[in-house]
């Protein structure tokens, strides 16, 4: 990025990460070649849930700008919005909570999910989260990633977040066509 920088001089460079980029070993020599290139470095900690996305995903931007002063970004907050507005409650198949192959910790997760949230509910899974609690339908998801994450209980059945519910809980409307995956 550096090197693309040196080379375009473009006068406005947008950096995105996770937010432990800024504990890489090499984040301030990096931090300090873009400085060297003229360019003022001003890191934004931003949480999707607080602009509109019913997701807590936290990304660090980088706004690079050629400028003795870094430009500090005013993002309005927005209304966080639930999970539940994403959610098909009657459109993908579920299976039974209750089956020999379920693990003693899923069903221990799905009894204090129970207790503290009633009937629908997320659980994280496979060690996302704490693994503790359930998670309330009223908040954001936790982040979204590439691999299932989160179930989603109703009474007694579970069934995982479906791929139209993650692309609502990634902001993206019904209408975007996601590309085919090759088999």
């Amino acid at each position: 990025m550096v090197a693309c920088a040196e080379y375009h001089r473009s006068p406005v460079i947008l950096v995105e990460n996770v937010p432990d980029f800024e504990k890489w070993v090499l984040y301030p020599a990096w931090r300090d070649a873009l400085r060297r290139l003229g360019y003022a470095v001003s890191p934004h900690l931003v949480d999707a849930a607080d602009h509109g996305v019913p997701q807590n995903r936290q990304r660090l931007f980088l706004v690079c700008t050629r400028s003795r002063r870094p430009l500090r970004l005013s993002l309005p907050r927005r209304t966080h919005r639930p999970i539940a507005d994403v959610i098909q409650w009657d459109a993908h198949p579920w299976s039974p909570i209750l089956t020999p192959r379920r693990s003693e910790k899923t069903l221990r997760q799905i009894a204090v999910g129970r207790a503290a949230h009633g009937d629908r509910f997320l659980i994280p899974y496979y060690s996302s989260g704490s693994g503790l609690t359930g998670r309330s339908i009223h908040r954001p998801v936790g982040t979204i990633t590439t691999r299932d994450r989160w179930a989603v209980i109703e009474g007694d059945r579970m069934r995982m977040l479906a791929v139209p519910e993650a692309r609502g809980a990634m902001s993206f409307p019904p209408s975007y066509v996601l590309p085919s995956v090759p088999p």
